[in-house]
């Protein structure tokens, strides 16, 4: 059954035909022993999450709840991990979060109601508390880790029971890892937790499309958001004190906050509103969701904006300054090399200009071109990339001057950058295959507060497509080089 409801009830709810809610119930009871304030959101979520078939099997493998931080969902996952733990005896229950400091702080959580409950503690052979491997060891066997998710976790957390809390911050190569390893455990569980999804968070946003679409045969989903409602005004900041700026509904508050008027004050979030920053505000407290453009269409380039950019008959004149920068494949099969010109008009022109197999011909093709252009830049990525290995053979044939090495956070900048002129205007292109199908099919990953391309996860080479995203950032950041006097004063004789 699915249903789409409204005030302090969620947007979404959906559980798979046939779901028997026994243990849900009883979650929910075990919860408010814990002294957890529990009413009928909180029942309803666990009953999302923790719906069985008549068997007493999970009626699914995986479950989700989304809503805004501090309201709901880390109570519930809490409260399941420690059901799982305490009343069904599994071993292992794995609680994940995407930081150390994030997993910590839900241990120390659990650690306060343990003991907080001499009907828990007396339960307790041992307290593990070594910084990355928290956890409780039970005296009938049974454990629950606490553990912060990295890069190649994944096949170490195989386990009957997983929480996954952050699921914002889940890669599709830790799901990929994780995922297979489950499948030789007795009834698995994968339970996700999340604030709404940032613009990389494709495996969560999959998970929104299956829970919404109320049609999944094994996925228990259950979320809290408002509905994006337009501004006054069109050109809106939305910075506090804009005349009918939504992000001062409070009715919208109300759909994405569970707990506002209940452990949550609408004084608090009207102060909240004058110190969080405006993308965070709408996350977490709106509960709107940070979708790529044409998320559905999984691309993160609009198609409309880019085709809006094609000037088929774009040249950059023979004497404007140009930046070139050189990417490689992931497997270093190809190599790729970009311009990026600025025209007379002030759009930067960028194209594909050489390609080949391998990387030995690279050097010698920027060094005849030194001659023959005003190059204010030579680039490529100068480390952690398959193309790193150029840099010192072009700094020795090219001059340490010239090339510039660019840093993971330069190319995030740089793919902001790039971003933003697609999307207002300000970088033309001529059409080339090359780039249009790495637009349609790049992928990316996180890197801090932005994003970069993700060459391997791809499905297509992107190489052209970062060479001329780098290419860009260089042209405008890089000084031109000072251009020689038309004359050079006499030196006086003595």
């Amino acid at each position: 059954m699915t249903g789409v409801l409204q005030a302090t009830e969620p947007r979404f709810w959906y559980v798979p035909d046939g779901a028997v809610f026994t243990i849900a119930d009883e979650i929910a009871d075990f919860m408010e022993d814990l002294g957890f304030q529990v009413d009928e959101p909180e029942r309803l979520a666990c009953r999302a999450l923790y719906a069985t078939d008549r068997t007493g099997d999970w009626i699914g493998l995986e479950s989700c709840v989304i809503s805004a931080r501090q309201n709901i969902k880390t109570t519930v996952m809490l409260a399941g991990a420690m059901y799982d733990t305490f009343v069904e005896g599994i071993a292992p229950v794995n609680w994940t979060a995407h930081e150390f400091k994030t997993s910590s702080a839900t241990f120390t959580e659990m650690q306060n109601l343990i003991e907080s409950h001499s009907w828990l503690s007396r339960e307790v052979k041992r307290i593990r508390t070594a910084n990355g491997k928290e956890g409780f060891d039970l005296t009938n066997g049974a454990s629950l880790n606490v553990l912060a998710r990295t890069k190649k976790s994944g096949r170490g957390m195989a386990a009957p029971r997983l929480y996954g809390d952050e699921g914002l911050f889940w890669t599709a190569q830790q799901l990929g890892a994780l995922v297979p390893t489950m499948s030789a455990q007795v009834n698995p569980h994968l339970v996700h937790g999340s604030s709404p999804g940032i613009p990389t968070s494709a495996p969560l946003r999959a998970l929104r499309d299956r829970g919404r679409s109320g049609e999944d045969p094994y996925l228990g989903y259950v979320e809290w958001s408002s509905d994006r409602q337009p501004c006054l005004r069109v050109d809106c900041s939305h910075e506090p004190g804009s005349v009918g700026c939504q992000l001062d509904n409070e009715e919208l508050w109300q759909h994405g906050n569970p707990a506002l008027g209940r452990r949550i004050t609408f004084e608090y979030i009207r102060q909240e509103r004058l110190t969080l920053p405006v993308g965070e505000f709408m996350r977490e407290r709106l509960a709107w969701w940070e979708d790529p453009p044409t998320a559905v269409e999984g691309q993160v380039f609009p198609a409309e904006s880019w085709a809006e950019r094609l000037d088929a008959d774009s040249v950059v004149p023979d004497d404007a300054p140009v930046a070139f920068v050189v990417d490689t494949s992931w497997d270093r099969q190809t190599s790729w090399i970009s311009v990026a010109g600025l025209r007379p008009d002030g759009q930067v022109h960028v194209q594909v200009v050489a390609q080949n197999f391998g990387t030995d011909w690279v050097v010698p093709w920027l060094s005849e071109r030194k001659t023959r252009r005003t190059i204010t830049a030579v680039g490529l990525q100068g480390s952690g990339a398959p193309v790193s290995s150029l840099l010192e053979p072009l700094k020795e044939k090219l001059g340490e001057d010239l090339v510039k090495p660019l840093s993971v956070q330069e190319l995030g900048r740089a793919s902001g950058m790039f971003y933003d002129a697609v999307l207002k205007g300000g970088v033309v292109h001529i059409g080339q295959e090359q780039l249009d199908s790495a637009i349609r099919q790049l992928a990316i990953r996180p890197i801090g507060d932005s994003w970069v391309p993700d060459r391997k996860a791809s499905p297509v080479d992107i190489a052209p497509l970062v060479a001329g995203i780098e290419a860009m950032y260089l042209l405008l950041t890089t000084p031109e080089p000072a251009k020689p006097e038309a004359y050079a004063p006499r030196r006086l004789r003595r």
